[in-house]
């Protein structure tokens, strides 16, 4: 991103339109794919490989426009791509005098559209720039005099410079967004989940027919010591640490949130609960043998609780939590998975 003024968030709570980006990206998988179909009929395996890489591209482009996880494992080197075929057709049409036909103008209005939604300003401003020079100086050596086409050509480069002077708020806009969603679903300071995302996950378990799955509710056992005694920046440190323990015990799936304080839940889905008592050994052991530089040893006390014990999202919670204070008051240091009603 560009530093100075231009880096000026956008206002929250705006939201940007890809509608468009959507429009384009499906217009350009149903292209593709019929001229994939049409060409696999003919000895042209050039144009095949061709059209099949722009339906690829399109169906990615799409994709990632709709998943934010797809989004950021979308690399810059992919847009490059796009960005060298594109440049590729254009300079070769370029070179054969040849006139401008559908593929090649939905390739560039689709080269300039996912420039600007996946690459930095500065980089897509400038791709931007030589793709759409290029677009114009192909239609200026057709020698095409149709006027339909002109205009088609002058709207593409219109959208050009529309991205380009407008692009960054755009991106900006983007970007916001995504610290938006971020703030909303973790926790600032540890970087697990927030406990409104918690909930929500809670309460979306419980309503799924047949649901399973294990709340395990964790507290760090004598918490306000290390606060008082060491200070406030070490406890903060030790809530981070304690957070990435618990998450090195899990696997992809499970969840791991921030309840409030120094207390955290865990959320395995699918599992029962046998597999919460494992992981909530495992989680004691990996407390116990932790040793984290300015940070003094730390124990943990859980109460685990299988979905298939509760009624509902209410109930389940009050249990998970009953029985860390079972655990509690038993020592610390230890899981409770069953106790007296």
């Amino acid at each position: 991103m560009t530093s100075g003024a231009k880096d000026r968030p956008s206002p929250p709570g705006a939201v940007p339109d890809h509608r468009l980006l959507d429009l384009l990206a499906l217009i350009s998988v149903a292209f593709h794919t019929f001229t994939t179909l049409e060409v696999a009929r003919g000895p042209d395996t050039g144009l095949l490989h061709a059209n099949l890489a722009g339906l690829l591209a399109s169906l990615l482009i799409w994709g990632a426009n709709h998943h934010a996880a797809l989004r950021a494992r979308v690399p810059v080197m992919f847009v490059g791509l796009i960005g060298a075929w594109t440049l590729r057709a254009l300079l070769l049409a370029a070179h054969l005098r040849q006139g401008l036909d559908q593929w090649m103008t939905l390739t560039v209005v689709m080269m300039a559209l996912a420039a600007f939604t996946f690459v930095p300003y500065r980089q897509a401003r400038w791709l931007n720039a030589l793709v759409m020079g290029l677009y114009g100086l192909m239609y200026v050596l057709s020698g095409e005099t149709e006027v339909a086409l002109l205009v088609l050509v002058l709207l593409i480069m219109a959208l050009g410079a529309y991205l380009a002077l407008h692009g960054h708020p755009i991106q900006q806009t983007r970007v916001w967004n995504a610290r938006l969603e971020r703030q909303v679903r973790h926790d600032e300071l540890t970087g697990a989940l927030s406990r409104r995302f918690m909930d929500e996950q809670l309460a979306a378990l419980m309503q799924e027919p047949g649901r399973r799955g294990v709340l395990l509710v964790l507290d760090l056992d004598h918490f306000k010591a290390v606060n008082d005694g060491f200070g406030h920046q070490v406890g903060d440190r030790a809530l981070k640490a304690a957070a990435r323990l618990m998450q090195d015990c899990l696997r992809d799936g499970d969840l791991v949130g921030r309840w409030g304080g120094e207390e955290f839940m865990i959320l395995l889905p699918g599992q029962g609960l046998e597999t919460g008592v494992t992981v909530a050994g495992r989680i004691l052991e990996r407390f116990r043998t932790a040793r984290l530089a300015g940070i003094p040893p730390m124990t943990v006390s859980i109460g685990v609780a299988a979905v298939s014990e509760a009624r509902s999202r209410e109930d389940l919670v009050r249990l998970a939590d009953r029985r860390l204070y079972a655990a509690k008051e038993a020592g610390r240091d230890r899981a409770v998975h069953a106790c007296a009603s």
